[in-house]
Protein backbone atom coordinates (compact mmCIF):
# COMPACT_ATOMS: atom_id res chain seq x y z
CA UNK A 1 0.00 0.00 0.00
CA UNK A 2 1.34 3.43 -0.94
CA UNK A 3 0.05 6.93 -0.21
CA UNK A 4 1.18 10.53 -0.19
CA UNK A 5 1.37 11.89 3.34
CA UNK A 6 -0.65 15.02 4.11
CA UNK A 7 1.12 18.27 4.82
CA UNK A 8 3.21 18.49 7.95
CA UNK A 9 1.83 20.99 10.46
CA UNK A 10 3.76 22.81 13.19
CA UNK A 11 2.81 20.35 15.96
CA UNK A 12 3.93 17.37 13.88
CA UNK A 13 7.20 19.14 13.11
CA UNK A 14 7.87 19.53 16.84
CA UNK A 15 6.97 15.86 17.40
CA UNK A 16 9.48 14.79 14.72
CA UNK A 17 12.13 16.93 16.40
CA UNK A 18 11.74 14.75 19.50
CA UNK A 19 11.19 11.36 17.79
CA UNK A 20 14.81 10.22 17.76
CA UNK A 21 17.57 11.38 20.14
CA UNK A 22 19.69 12.83 17.32
CA UNK A 23 16.79 14.92 16.04
CA UNK A 24 16.86 17.45 18.89
CA UNK A 25 20.10 19.00 17.61
CA UNK A 26 19.20 18.71 13.94
CA UNK A 27 15.53 19.73 14.44
CA UNK A 28 14.55 17.47 11.57
CA UNK A 29 10.84 18.27 11.93
CA UNK A 30 11.50 21.99 11.43
CA UNK A 31 13.77 21.25 8.46
CA UNK A 32 11.16 18.97 6.86
CA UNK A 33 8.48 21.66 7.32
CA UNK A 34 10.73 24.19 5.57
CA UNK A 35 11.42 21.76 2.72
CA UNK A 36 7.73 20.93 2.44
CA UNK A 37 6.98 24.60 2.03
CA UNK A 38 9.50 24.53 -0.86
CA UNK A 39 7.95 21.45 -2.55
CA UNK A 40 8.87 18.40 -0.46
CA UNK A 41 6.34 15.55 -0.51
CA UNK A 42 6.40 12.36 1.51
CA UNK A 43 5.19 9.06 0.07
CA UNK A 44 4.63 6.19 2.52
CA UNK A 45 4.85 2.56 1.44
CA UNK A 46 3.56 0.00 3.94
CA UNK A 47 5.14 -3.45 3.83
CA UNK A 48 2.54 -5.82 5.32
CA UNK A 49 3.49 -9.07 3.56
CA UNK A 50 6.58 -11.00 2.52
CA UNK A 51 8.74 -8.58 0.50
CA UNK A 52 11.82 -10.76 0.07
CA UNK A 53 11.06 -10.92 -3.66
CA UNK A 54 10.32 -7.19 -3.80
CA UNK A 55 7.10 -5.29 -3.23
CA UNK A 56 6.27 -2.99 -6.15
CA UNK A 57 4.68 0.45 -5.83
CA UNK A 58 4.12 3.42 -8.13
CA UNK A 59 5.88 6.73 -7.54
CA UNK A 60 3.28 9.50 -7.17
CA UNK A 61 5.45 12.61 -7.77
CA UNK A 62 8.23 13.63 -10.14
CA UNK A 63 11.26 14.92 -8.29
CA UNK A 64 14.52 14.20 -6.53
CA UNK A 65 14.69 11.64 -3.75
CA UNK A 66 16.33 13.42 -0.80
CA UNK A 67 15.80 10.89 2.02
CA UNK A 68 14.26 7.54 2.90
CA UNK A 69 13.11 6.50 6.39
CA UNK A 70 11.98 3.09 7.64
CA UNK A 71 9.71 2.61 10.67
CA UNK A 72 9.68 -1.00 11.84
CA UNK A 73 6.14 -2.19 12.63
CA UNK A 74 6.88 -5.77 13.75
CA UNK A 75 10.03 -6.81 15.60
CA UNK A 76 12.16 -9.26 13.64
CA UNK A 77 15.84 -9.86 14.33
CA UNK A 78 18.07 -8.74 11.46
CA UNK A 79 15.17 -7.17 9.51
CA UNK A 80 16.07 -4.67 6.78
CA UNK A 81 14.39 -2.83 3.90
CA UNK A 82 16.02 -1.57 0.68
CA UNK A 83 14.48 0.79 -1.91
CA UNK A 84 15.18 -0.35 -5.49
CA UNK A 85 14.60 0.59 -9.12
CA UNK A 86 14.29 -2.70 -11.00
CA UNK A 87 17.38 -4.56 -9.75
CA UNK A 88 19.43 -1.47 -8.88
CA UNK A 89 19.39 -0.38 -5.24
CA UNK A 90 18.54 3.28 -4.64
CA UNK A 91 19.08 3.23 -0.87
CA UNK A 92 21.26 1.39 1.56
CA UNK A 93 19.64 -1.23 3.80
CA UNK A 94 17.54 0.34 6.57
CA UNK A 95 17.19 -1.60 9.80
CA UNK A 96 13.67 -2.92 10.45
CA UNK A 97 14.35 -5.13 13.46
CA UNK A 98 12.87 -3.38 16.50
CA UNK A 99 9.20 -2.42 16.54
CA UNK A 100 8.50 1.34 16.62
CA UNK A 101 12.13 2.25 15.87
CA UNK A 102 12.82 4.47 12.85
CA UNK A 103 16.03 4.38 10.82
CA UNK A 104 17.17 6.38 7.81
CA UNK A 105 19.12 5.29 4.79
CA UNK A 106 22.80 6.14 4.93
CA UNK A 107 23.11 6.20 1.14
CA UNK A 108 21.07 7.38 -1.84
CA UNK A 109 22.70 6.38 -5.12
CA UNK A 110 23.21 9.61 -7.09
CA UNK A 111 22.46 8.03 -10.46
CA UNK A 112 19.14 6.69 -9.13
CA UNK A 113 17.79 9.68 -7.17
CA UNK A 114 15.67 11.30 -9.93
CA UNK A 115 12.14 9.85 -9.81
CA UNK A 116 9.29 10.12 -12.32
CA UNK A 117 5.61 10.06 -11.42
CA UNK A 118 4.11 6.77 -12.58
CA UNK A 119 7.33 4.74 -12.52
CA UNK A 120 7.45 1.51 -10.56
CA UNK A 121 9.95 1.04 -7.74
CA UNK A 122 10.13 -1.72 -5.17
CA UNK A 123 11.12 -2.42 -1.63
CA UNK A 124 12.90 -5.62 -0.71
CA UNK A 125 13.18 -7.11 2.74
CA UNK A 126 15.80 -9.60 3.81
CA UNK A 127 13.32 -11.68 5.83
CA UNK A 128 9.83 -12.98 5.04
CA UNK A 129 8.48 -11.61 8.35
CA UNK A 130 10.01 -8.10 8.05
CA UNK A 131 7.33 -5.39 8.29
CA UNK A 132 7.71 -1.61 8.09
CA UNK A 133 6.46 1.69 6.78
CA UNK A 134 9.03 3.12 4.36
CA UNK A 135 8.74 6.85 3.69
CA UNK A 136 10.26 8.49 0.62
CA UNK A 137 11.03 12.21 0.85
CA UNK A 138 10.78 13.66 -2.66
CA UNK A 139 11.58 17.27 -3.59
CA UNK A 140 9.26 18.03 -6.51
CA UNK A 141 10.84 19.43 -9.64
Amino acid sequence: MSRTVNLLVEGEARELNDLMPGNQNVRIGDRLKELQDRGLVMQEVTVIADATGGMDFVVEHTGILVDVMCLCTVANALGTMILNRVAAPISSAMIAAVQDVATRTTTIVTAEKVLAAGETLNITANGAADRAVVTLFILRT
